[in-house]
């Protein structure tokens, strides 16, 4: 789409802050207004926007999505995606372990011993661990806790929690991101553990990573940074 706008500005009620383009409010995919909770966020969204060229690309302007997403499915489907989102406690990544080779297994308990033990702390029971392909159930009270870190989120948290565990499959980094424990370029680290290994292995840094591999690892960058952007400006 061509870019049609001149300014782009916000304006503030007892709801928000919304984002206008040439004074004109602008509308979500489902004709929603779209509005921000905090004035930070409104002013993420017009760097955003105003950043836009001849064209607009809306992969270019991940805030935005990430708040309408929020507006327009979040809202709506809460709770369908609230047990979407519960079920990766079942099927966290950090929880499925390799058996061979040594430099795997040794990698992925460097990184990700520390956050089982912490999520058992908060929870009062212990994750189950398996070198297995069948699917894990684990403790009630591991469960329950999930459930209750979920439910105490609101819409705007909500929304870049469910996010973040479709991204990086696993609930506890993301949740150890939420309550501010590490930044976005850990959690890429903590996420990509067998990549980041095996990349090393073919000495990637040296003969270049594959095109399909770094635009996907560049997307991923770039969804953490704006996640971590809004989480600063709520």
């Amino acid at each position: 789409m061509k870019r049609f706008y001149t300014t782009v500005s916000t304006s503030s009620d007892n709801i928000g802050w919304a984002v206008l383009l040439d004074d004109k409010p602008v509308k979500t995919p489902l004709g929603k207004q779209l509005r921000a909770p905090t004035e930070g966020i409104a002013n993420l969204m017009v760097q955003e926007w105003s950043a836009q060229e001849d064209e607009i690309e809306p992969e270019s302007m991940p805030i935005t999505q990430i708040i309408t997403t929020a507006i327009d499915r979040v809202t709506a489907e809460r709770d369908e995606i609230e047990r979407q989102t519960l079920a990766y406690i079942d099927t966290d990544m950090i929880c499925y372990r390799a058996q061979q080779p040594e430099s795997y297994v040794k990698r992925q308990a460097d990184a990700w011993d520390k956050w089982v033990e912490w999520y058992n702390q908060q929870s009062g029971d212990v994750l189950l661990t398996t070198t297995a392909l069948s699917a894990l159930k684990q403790p009630n009270m591991c469960r329950d806790h999930a459930v209750k870190c979920v439910k105490s989120m609101d819409l705007w948290h909500f929304t870049v929690f469910q996010i973040l565990v479709s991204i990086t499959g696993s609930f506890i980094l993301s949740l150890a991101f939420m309550d501010k424990y590490f930044d976005e370029e850990e959690l890429f680290q903590l996420s990509h553990v067998e990549d980041l290994l095996r990349s090393e292995i073919y000495n990637e840094d040296f003969y270049g990573i594959a095109p399909t591999q770094e635009r996907k690892w560049n997307v991923t960058k770039r969804d953490f940074k704006a996640i971590q952007s809004i989480l600063g400006a709520l």
